[in-house]
C-alpha cells in the first residue's frame, strides 16, 4: 500500500515539473520570437536614422511579409508608416508581427524625424 502512494506522489510530482519545463520552454520561445521582432523594427528604424528627414516620404512606407532573420525558423511582417507633416517632420511607426501560432508576438516602435535645416 505504501509503495502505491508513493507512486502516486511521484507521478504528481512529475506532472508538475513537465508542466513547469513546458512553461519554460514556451516562454523562451516567445521572448525569442519577441526579441527579433523587436529588432526587426529597430534595423528598419536605423534604416530611417540614416537618411536626412526631408528625403524620408511616404513611398517608403509599405508592407514586408516574411521577413526572416539569420539562423531561425520563422517569419515575420512589418508594416512601415510615414506621415509627412505640415513642419517637415515625419512620425514613423514601425509595427513587426510573427506568422507564428505558437509564439504570436507583435511590437511597434515609433518615433518623430526633423529637419533641422
Amino acid at each position: 500500500m505504501e509503495i502505491l502512494v508513493s507512486l502516486l506522489l511521484v507521478g504528481i510530482m512529475s506532472m508538475g515539473i513537465v508542466k513547469s519545463v513546458s512553461t519554460a520552454l514556451r516562454t523562451g520561445k516567445y521572448s525569442e520570437f519577441n526579441y527579433i521582432a523587436g529588432s526587426l523594427a529597430t534595423t528598419k528604424m536605423e534604416e530611417f536614422a540614416a537618411m536626412h528627414a526631408s528625403t524620408i516620404d511616404t513611398s517608403m512606407a509599405g508592407t514586408e511579409e516574411n521577413v526572416t532573420w539569420p539562423n531561425f525558423n520563422g517569419t515575420f511582417n512589418r508594416v512601415t508608416t510615414i506621415v509627412v507633416n505640415s513642419d517637415g517632420s515625419r512620425n514613423i511607426t514601425v509595427n513587426v508581427s510573427s506568422n507564428s501560432t505558437y509564439a504570436p508576438t507583435s511590437v511597434e516602435f515609433s518615433t518623430v524625424f526633423s529637419d533641422w535645416n
